[in-house]
């Protein structure tokens, strides 16, 4: 329940998230586009580099970015044009109530599939998108120095 509040006793703390999972906080166009660019690159060279982005875009904005904008297409139009920093943020606002890491999965599997390759990341692997962000939101700080501090004591 994203509306429950933490519960710190002698004995035991339980932390509650906003979003529906950890990796929700992480997962963006950027981060996202960075990391593919970066195994890509490890697993196939430059080569291969500017066709697999392209069609890892055209099935990111299919099964990511139109769920996320209510399959909105002008409003999804609209989103591309931004300036890069102003899409961030304008995903970060629309994206925080989406289970994003569920529709990611589904790009990463539906890319493999189309390209014959093996899945570049999975659900339980989500973490690793953190190598990639150059920020992290307030309430993950937030939560995680609670979760420090508790554990202090």
């Amino acid at each position: 329940n994203k509306s429950r509040q933490d519960e710190i006793n002698e004995g035991y703390g339980m932390f509650f998230w906003k979003r529906y999972e950890i990796e929700n906080y992480v997962i963006t166009p950027k981060v996202v586009f960075s990391f593919v660019e970066d195994k890509i690159m490890r697993l196939q060279g430059e080569l291969f580099l500017a066709d697999h982005l392209a069609k890892f875009n055209q099935i990111f904005e299919k099964e990511l970015l139109l769920p996320v904008f209510n399959n909105n297409v002008k409003a999804l139009e609209e989103f591309k044009v931004l300036p890069e920093n102003l899409k961030e943020v304008q995903f970060e606002n629309i994206a925080s109530s989406k289970k994003v890491s569920t529709l990611l999965e589904n790009v990463f599997r539906e890319f493999a599939n189309e390209n014959s390759l093996e899945m570049m990341l999975t659900k339980g692997k989500f973490f690793e998108l953190v190598m990639f962000t150059d920020f992290l939101p307030e309430e993950v700080k937030e939560k995680l120095d609670l979760m420090n501090s508790y554990l202090q004591h």
